[in-house]
């Protein structure tokens, strides 16, 4: 009987040049935790509901409701007819009223206010108005949803909780998203995109896109809202998508010349809005009747254009025009609507 032969290695492949990289890697990331590897994953800890002596809660000063304004004060809340900011004084009248249906048990648990433990006391994460109000009404205790420590983005949660008791007006909504934008910076996890910002901040996707534009647009533009010269986030976006920055400037100076009431762009090109500028000629909206002009920043748009035409008035397919010159494509047009309208019996008319 032949003995076994001792078994021989298997020979393996060297590794290739992205294995080695991988493994070191790997050995990299190993060393860097060191022995946190072998601990259980720890979860983030949930709030525990708590009845607080109201002495030792505070309110956050740089609560994003104030707009990077100070905060109100005890003796501002509790005399309306000191002299605030307008926004405060609307925010105070607010106070004043939730006071007013403060019952013998305070607001109860389903409006607890948020806080975390800070040196002793515990900080306002949300419920700036209840708190005032419950101190307005002279309760002592008050019911709180506890944080062992600081959210980790607490200005998206208090920008969520504002809107969702009393939003904030255009300005300080401006301030809240910046501190919610620089917040997601200093984590090292900015916003990927707008629609990853529109999700987190719970907006309607139009309003998002606008916001968006605002706050990666030009900072002459925010530096306009903040100082209350454009109240429109339609406008502002319009004009932070606006590529020309000298009629951008001029929006900027003079925005009902260029916007409707209603955020409307009063004009069909850029380069028709800088000529009416410097002619000095105001703008005029038509709001009802015959549309006056084809409005179309596409050249390839046209063609559709020409086929609608020559479908209306066979006879356009005869005329020399040249379709791709937008202004006489839109003198056609306007030409095309007149005589149907004309052809058109008069009960029609009116």
């Amino acid at each position: 009987m032949r003995k076994s032969e001792p078994a021989v290695p298997r020979r393996t492949a060297p590794l290739g040049r992205r294995e080695v990289a991988l493994q070191e890697g790997v050995e990299r990331t190993a060393a860097a935790l060191g022995d946190s590897l072998s601990r259980p994953v720890r979860h983030a800890s949930r709030p525990e509901y708590q009845r607080l002596p109201i002495d030792e809660v505070r309110p956050d000063s740089n609560q994003l409701r104030w707009g990077g304004r100070p905060g109100l004060t005890w003796e501002e809340v509790q005399d309306l007819t000191r002299e605030v900011d307008p926004y405060l004084h609307k925010v105070r009248e607010s106070i004043h009223e939730l006071a007013g249906s403060v019952g013998p048990e305070g607001l109860g648990q389903k409006d607890a206010v948020r806080v975390w433990r800070v040196d002793g006391f515990y900080q306002l994460i949300a419920g700036e108005r209840r708190y005032w109000a419950l101190r307005l009404a002279g309760v002592t205790y008050i019911d709180a949803m506890v944080y062992a420590e600081r959210p980790r983005y607490l200005r998206a949660e208090q920008y969520s909780e504002n809107h969702e008791h009393l939003p904030p007006d255009f300005r300080e909504e401006l301030f809240g998203l910046q501190q919610v934008m620089a917040e997601r910076d200093a984590l090292n996890e900015p916003f990927d995109g707008c629609p990853h910002f529109t999700t987190v901040t719970g907006m309607k996707r139009a309003q998002g896109y606008r916001w968006w534009s605002v706050l990666n647009g030009p900072k002459e533009v925010r530096e306009a809202i903040i100082d209350q010269r454009l109240e429109s986030l339609k406008i502002a976006a319009a004009i932070s998508s606006e590529e020309d920055p000298d009629l951008r400037q001029r929006m900027l100076a003079d925005p009902k010349q260029y916007f409707s009431s209603d955020g409307t762009r009063l004009h069909s090109t850029p380069a028709a809005a800088s000529a009416e500028a410097q002619s000095g000629d105001a703008p005029q909206r038509k709001t009802m009747g015959r549309p006056t002009e084809y409005v179309s920043w596409r050249t390839n748009s046209l063609p559709l254009l020409q086929l609608v035409i020559c479908k209306l008035d066979p006879k356009a397919r005869s005329l020399t025009v040249n379709w791709q010159d937008r202004d006489a494509v839109t003198q056609l047009w306007r030409a095309t609507l007149k005589k149907i309208e004309s052809q058109l019996p008069k009960a029609v008319k009116k």
